[in-house]
């Protein structure tokens, strides 16, 4: 991307990244939830169930991650269902980039 265009014609003055991208993260900046931290026999799927963007994630922008959980529910006889609020948060800015809620379904 040409840096010059971008501050011309974004609205927001700078490169950003796309939505998507910064969703991804949220299991690498998440990872306590592994397989392998928590002990069971594995992680059949993770989804994100809402998200809501509130502010771009701009080129350089340092960004981190507190979540809670919401939820667990035991699924039959065999599986934990998992809900996490997750607020992704840019240094020095007081409104997150976003706000997630997963659902995490561990088998045992």
């Amino acid at each position: 991307m040409d840096p010059f265009r971008v501050a011309k014609k974004s609205p927001y003055g700078a490169k950003i990244a796309y939505g998507f991208l910064t969703l991804s993260l949220i299991s690498l900046l998440t990872c306590d939830m592994s397989s392998e931290q928590v002990y069971v026999d594995g992680i059949s799927q993770f989804t994100n169930n809402k998200a809501r963007y509130m502010n771009p994630v701009r080129f350089g922008d340092k960004i981190r991650s507190n979540y809670h959980i919401v939820s667990i529910a035991k699924m039959r006889r065999t599986a934990l269902r998992v809900i996490k609020g997750i607020t992704i948060k840019i240094e020095n800015l007081k409104k997150p980039a976003c706000v997630v809620e997963t659902v995490t379904l561990i088998f045992f």
